[in-house]
């Protein structure tokens, strides 16, 4: 007996997805609901990049006080290990 995807989901009631269902606020904007989860989402990845810059400007503030060409073997190694690492992230998923 094969019954399509439609009449199995509509004989639970309940069962489809509302418009704004992330928020339990009736009286508000459902642009302005959905703003806000995904901002609630997005705020930690945000902060962790800032996080990362801050390193990598620690580091300049380190390395800086060695020489030019210490800062710029620290620049280049830095850029290198970062793009391996993206790359590497990107190829495991």
């Amino acid at each position: 007996m094969c019954t399509s995807a439609r009449s199995r989901f509509s004989r639970r009631p309940g069962s489809y997805i509302r418009a704004g269902f992330m928020s339990d606020a009736k009286h508000l904007d459902p642009w302005r609901t959905e703003l806000g989860a995904t901002l609630r989402l997005a705020a930690p990845l945000a902060l962790a990049n800032l996080l990362q810059m801050l390193v990598y400007a620690m580091d300049v503030v380190f390395v800086a006080r060695l020489g030019t060409p210490e800062l710029a073997a620290a620049a280049l190694s830095t850029t290198m290990f970062g793009l391996t690492m993206w790359t590497f992230s990107g190829l495991t998923g």
